[in-house]
């Protein structure tokens, strides 16, 4: 009995510590500093925009996604915009990469996408976001 008490307490404990939760709401933003520093244009659902810089995607400067049954990681050196479409349970973003190509790709609507803007760091879901404008690399 001491020790089905004793499994649960630290079991309970162990959630605690780790977090169950997806999106930290409520806790401080901190956007992560990526390699390679490129600003954008956010605007999200409700028409906000904002200015931004050292954005990316978890981290990394690229997006990632699938194409079909294949998944795919595009630089955000190759992108001149990101639109996003929400059908369903389903999240599409259309590339309009540099050289005038478009590329539609499916992407996880939870995925976080940071920047650091004059008054904060952001951090929103992909799923949030309707157009990133890029606007190059800071050198």
């Amino acid at each position: 009995m001491k020790k089905g008490i004793v499994f649960s307490i630290l079991f309970f404990v162990f959630i605690l510590l780790t977090g169950m939760a997806g999106f930290d709401e409520g806790g401080i933003v901190e956007a992560p500093e990526p390699e390679i520093n490129f600003t954008a244009k956010l605007v999200d659902q409700s028409g906000m925009s904002v200015e931004l810089s050292e954005i990316s995607f978890d981290g990394k400067t690229c997006i990632k996604g699938k194409l079909g049954y294949s998944e795919l990681s595009v630089s955000f050196e190759k992108i001149n915009n990101i639109s996003y479409i929400l059908n369903d349970d389903q999240l599409t973003a259309t590339l309009k990469l540099l050289d005038g190509e478009k590329i539609e790709m499916t992407v996880d609507k939870n995925m976080a996408f940071y920047g650091v803007s004059s008054y904060g760091d952001i951090r929103i879901a992909s799923k949030d976001i309707n157009k990133i404008v890029m606007q190059g690399k800071v050198e």
